[in-house]
C-alpha cells in the first residue's frame, strides 16, 4: 500500500515540475510548439494514460511540415515504457537514423501510473508537425 502511494505521489511530483498541459488524447509542449504527440488507442477505447514525461529535445528538427513518425508503445502499470516498434504503414519519414531517435526517445516517456489497468497497455504515439 505504501508503495502505491509513494508512486502516484512521484508521479504526481513530475507531473508538476515537468509542467505538462494535456488534453484529452492530446500533448503539446511548450518549449517546442512545432510538434504535436498524439495517442490514439488501437481499439478505440479511451485512454485514460497522460504523458508525464518526455524528452523532445532536438526532435523538431527532424520533422518537416508533412512528415509523421508512428509508433506502437507498450507501457506497464506504473507508466513505464516496455515495448516500441515502428508503425511503417503510418510514418512517411524512412531515413532509419532519424527513426531510431524517435525511437529511443519515446523509450524514455512517462505516463501516468495506474495499479488496476492491464498488465500491459498499448496504444500508437504519433510525432508531426502542427
Amino acid at each position: 500500500m505504501r508503495l502505491k502511494i509513494n508512486l502516484l505521489l512521484l508521479a504526481v511530483c513530475i507531473s508538476f515540475f515537468m509542467g505538462a498541459q494535456t488534453t484529452d488524447s492530446l500533448l503539446v509542449n511548450e518549449k517546442l510548439p512545432s510538434i504535436i504527440e498524439e495517442l490514439e488507442s488501437f481499439d478505440g477505447a479511451k485512454l485514460e494514460r497522460e504523458i508525464i514525461f518526455g524528452n523532445r529535445d532536438g526532435l523538431e528538427k527532424l520533422l518537416n511540415i508533412a512528415d509523421r513518425v508512428a509508433l506502437k508503445l507498450c507501457i506497464n502499470r506504473l507508466g513505464v515504457v516496455t515495448f516500441v516498434e515502428l508503425i511503417a504503414d503510418d510514418t512517411t519519414i524512412k531515413d532509419k537514423n532519424v527513426l531510431r531517435k524517435f525511437m529511443k526517445a519515446s523509450r524514455a516517456y512517462k505516463f501516468t501510473p495506474k495499479q488496476r489497468s492491464k498488465k500491459e497497455e498499448c496504444f500508437r504515439l504519433v510525432f508531426q508537425q502542427r
